[in-house]
């Protein structure tokens, strides 16, 4: 599959850094059972096949992703585009609706509106000029272009980069996406990459003081920690120390 740039970018709204975070650890837990799937994951000693797996991307675009952030990804550090979305669902064989659904660049809410079987970028638009020039009530008029509006931009961040001109929808491909959707998160996920030993090495490297980071498999603290209790209503304050000093 040639890959060409995007004619039509247009960019997802901003988020806060919680909801990217929720959603690079939702992402992270899907790559990870994907890649389970097609043993990309060694339990054994519980690493992930990397330098293969960058082979496979490169394979795809001609250029791949970098090692380290392919093991960013896997930890929930990083929230990938959703062009590195549709290239990972393309190198590893899998629909691009189920990681871009897991990225959260589509939502339940979007569900309703995808496109039908063999729908085109092309059609959606021709339906809305139609509407457009029918002789509808302004509501009933809105509802309907507000819907084709959200099933041109699905089929727009399901089609980037794909080189076939006029690219559809297969039949049935929503159920399919639902059906692998259920399946993905009845599915455990095994746990995050391993520190490297370079990693390893920079954290032995940190000053003293400075917050050790966290190792795979221990929660990341999400609050900062108590402050120091402070004295109890009532408790015997410090003695000063009587000098002997005349």
């Amino acid at each position: 599959m040639r890959y060409s740039p995007p004619q039509r970018n247009t960019p997802p709204p901003a988020a806060s850094p919680m909801v990217d975070r929720e959603r690079a650890q939702t992402f992270a837990q899907a790559l990870r059972i994907v890649l389970q799937r097609q043993n990309y994951y060694v339990p054994l000693t519980g690493t992930y096949l990397l330098p293969q797996l960058y082979e496979r991307v490169r394979a795809v675009d001609g250029q791949g992703i970098h090692i380290n952030t392919l093991r960013a990804y896997l930890r929930g550090d990083t929230l990938p585009s959703d062009g590195k979305v549709r290239l990972l669902a393309d190198a590893l064989g899998v629909p691009r609706g189920m990681l871009l659904y897991a990225a959260g660049y589509l939502t339940a809410e979007d569900l309703p509106h995808y496109p039908g079987p063999y729908a085109t970028l092309e059609n959606i638009e021709a339906d809305m000029r139609e509407v457009e020039a029918l002789p509808l009530m302004p509501e009933t008029k809105a509802r309907i272009l507000r819907d084709l509006r959200s099933s041109a931009r699905i089929l727009t961040l399901l089609a980037a980069e794909r080189a076939q001109v006029g690219y559809a929808t297969e039949p049935h491909e929503r159920e399919r996406l639902v059906e692998s959707l259920i399946e993905l998160w009845e599915t455990p996920a095994p746990p995050p990459p391993p520190f490297t030993s370079s990693e390893e090495a920079r954290e032995a490297m940190r000053p003293t003081g400075a917050p050790a980071a966290q190792r795979q498999g221990q929660p990341r603290p999400t609050t900062p920690p108590p402050a120091p209790a402070r004295a109890e209503a009532g408790a015997n304050p410090p003695q000063k120390v009587r000098s002997t000093a005349r």
